[in-house]
């Protein structure tokens, strides 16, 4: 049976899915460590898993909250496989990289596609960027491996320097099954009726609202009994 630490901030429902999965199978043993109290996860967790409290918190976001039990179990873990995932600029998240690459453990980072940036590089925010980025860097060249969730993250770690024998795709996992049930005990969304559709996230380029529109667009003029809601 193989041993996985997991960190991360708070699991995406995707994630969610993906880790009752891996813990209904024989070979694997979950270990999840969640940085927040509470997380967005929802009431469907399956897998084993800790939420931690910071013992040292200088902000109210993740980045300057450092959760002590956290590193503990990076310092005295046997794990066969350490998982870093979530913000890599947190205190808890560089400590516990530090600590397993000193251990010479088996560890690898688990990200989306990186944001864009947009920002001016100058002045003080230019270099609070170039230092994420050096950070990010050592990240992708000195973990054990880059887990790039999409064929898109991992085009563009491969662009940042991550080394492609340790660059694996993750794509994203949903049982979309219940929405298909959904719909066929609906007789108002039979061919013909009004139709809405619902987008619901972050309003943000790496969510892909600009190619939903231009699907949404040409479709609304053929058939105007479609609507479509943003949430965000």
């Amino acid at each position: 049976m193989i041993s996985i630490w997991l960190l991360t901030n708070a699991p995406s429902p995707y994630q969610v899915e993906l880790l009752n999965a891996a813990h209904d199978r024989d070979d694997l043993a979950l270990d999840v460590q969640f940085l927040r109290d509470s997380t967005t996860a929802g009431p469907d967790r399956q897998f084993p898993f800790r939420v931690h409290r910071a013992w040292l918190a200088l902000s109210p976001g993740d980045e300057l909250r450092l959760h002590g039990r956290v590193v503990w179990q990076a310092v005295f873990g046997q794990h066969d496989l350490f998982i870093l995932s979530g913000l890599y600029t947190s205190v808890t998240f560089l400590c516990c990289a530090a600590i397993l690459h000193c251990r010479n453990k088996p560890w690898v980072v688990w990200w989306e596609r990186p944001n864009a940036q947009t920002h001016k590089r100058s002045g003080l925010w230019g270099l609070m960027l170039q230092v994420k980025d050096s950070v990010r860097e050592w990240l992708l060249r000195r973990s054990w491996g880059v887990i790039g969730i999409g064929s898109a993250a991992t085009t563009a770690y491969a662009g940042l320097g991550a080394p492609r024998d340790r660059l694996h795709c993750l794509p994203y996992c949903c049982d979309i099954s219940r929405f298909g049930q959904a719909a066929g005990s609906r007789p108002e969304l039979a061919l013909g009726a009004e139709v809405r559709f619902l987008f619901s996230g972050q309003l943000i380029p790496r969510k892909g609202i600009d190619i939903l529109l231009q699907a949404f667009v040409p479709l609304a003029r053929e058939y105007p009994q479609i609507t479509l809601r943003l949430l965000g």
